[in-house]
């Protein structure tokens, strides 16, 4: 697991204006996801679901919930950190009105890197 996905980071994050949410179906946690604003944009971070949910319809359902809030906030857009080889998490987000405004390579120590999209919906809000 990664450092930003423990009980311990979750807790931090709280403080700093993360709000954290817990995906459950029939009682049982198949994901979760943060949500903060800076600057009048809506940042999600750590949309997680279990391999085994991925295609039948919860991230669809979690990216509506995610635009009603957008909504009742009246922020100005959505922005995501994805990992670029992460085809089904671009598309979703294709679907629903985001584009590529970045390319970030993160060094990873040992020759290693991540290679991610930020990607960004807008709303035409003043």
């Amino acid at each position: 697991m990664e450092a930003s996905h423990t009980v311990e980071a979750f807790e931090g994050q709280v403080g700093e204006g993360y709000r954290h949410y817990i995906i459950e179906v029939d009682g049982e946690i198949i994901g979760y996801f943060a949500l903060h604003e800076e600057e009048r944009t809506m940042v999600l971070t750590q949309f997680y679901l279990l391999s085994e949910w991925r295609g039948k319809g919860i991230g669809q359902r979690v990216m509506d919930f995610i635009h009603r809030e957008a909504d009742e906030l009246r922020v100005r857009g959505i922005q995501v950190l994805v990992l670029r080889k992460n085809a089904g998490a671009v598309g979703l987000y294709r679907k629903n009105g985001y584009a590529v405004t970045a390319e970030v390579v993160t060094p990873m120590g040992d020759g290693r890197t991540v290679e991610d999209y930020i990607m960004l919906k807008s709303f035409d809000r003043q």
